[in-house]
Parts: structure tokens; sequence; C-alpha cells
């Protein structure tokens, strides 16, 4: 897939989400099922934080250098990206840590902020990725050393690996809403 249609399924994903929000009030974006699970609001504050903090800036490192270009990826990144295109339709459970949990967000508006956000640097670099690509690789923690484009990838995928969750949070609130309805 090039990268303009690649970029056109990322869109789409983001388009999704972006919709969606109009969905929930903002404190229904902040309800959690479990007190150690994650809000629906932490999901889009995740999806966010990952693209431009660390799948973006991926991508530019690997398009400005051919550092680790003979690198490989690791098991599990040859078994996603080059026999299931995706990750496996399991859930993916990490201790709570300061690091890696989300934090809540403030408002339905920083959310749209950084959605659009990193809306518009995909279609830069969507751009760049056939002209400015040294070929060089960026480790992923997981999946091993990844090039631009399936760092780009890779974006698509976390996004649509997260509407499962998305809908299990979507059902959890509506039926938090209608229990709330009946006590009312």
């Amino acid at each position: 897939m090039n990268p303009q249609e690649r970029l056109n399924r990322i869109l789409h994903f983001i388009h999704v989400w972006k919709s969606s929000l109009k969905l929930h009030k903002f404190e229904e974006l902040l309800l959690k099922p479990e007190p150690d699970s994650w809000s629906l609001g932490q999901v889009y504050i995740h999806l966010i934080s990952a693209s431009l903090n660390f799948q973006i800036k991926a991508i530019e490192r690997c398009l400005k250098s051919n550092e680790n270009k003979r690198k490989l990826k690791s098991f599990k990144g040859f078994l996603i990206f080059n026999i299931l295109g995706n990750f496996p339709p399991i859930k993916i459970k990490v201790p709570a840590s300061r690091e890696y949990t989300p934090k809540q967000p403030k408002s339905k508006a920083e959310i749209i902020e950084g959605l659009e956000k990193t809306r518009k640097k995909l279609i830069v670099i969507a751009s760049q990725l056939e002209k400015q690509n040294k070929g060089g690789k960026v480790a992923h923690p997981a999946l091993g050393f990844l090039n631009a484009k399936e760092w780009f990838h890779l974006i698509e995928m976390h996004f649509r690996h997260h509407l499962r969750q998305k809908f299990d949070l979507d059902q959890f609130i509506l039926d938090e809403m209608i229990k709330k309805s009946w006590i009312d």
C-alpha cells in the first residue's frame, strides 16, 4: 500500500474517533469500568500521545538517517507486519504506571485539538515518505526495528486496535447512563 492510501485509511480512523466524541458528554469520557482501567478519554489521550510523541518522531528519525538500516524486526514484529497485518485480537493489559498510564483529558477541546494536530502531522509525513526516505530504522520495544513506512502502518494498526476497547467503553458508558436514568 502506498503512503497516500495508508494515509487515507489512517484519516478514516481519526475521523471515526473524532466523530464519536459527539456521542458523549465530557463527564462520560472520564468514567472508568474499574479503578485500574482506562476511561474512554484516556484512550483518546493515549492514541494522540503515542502518535505525536512516539510513532511520528520515529518516522522522522527514519526519514533523516540510514541508521540501523540492516537491523530486523523481532519475531512479534515479523508476525504482525508480515503475516497478520494487524495486532492480534487480544486485550493487552499493561500495569498502571506514571510513564504509561495516560492522564484524563481536561476537555473535549483538548482531544479534538490533539486529533487535529495528529491529522495535520500525518498529512505532512505521508508526502515525505516517498521523497525523503533514507531507509533508517528505529527500534520499537516489542516489534524490533521498523522503517518509516512500517511506523506509519503502525499508526493505522494502533487506531484500529483500540476500536474494540472503544466499543467496550461505549457500552459501559451507555450502561452507566441507563442505570443513572433509573435512579434519577
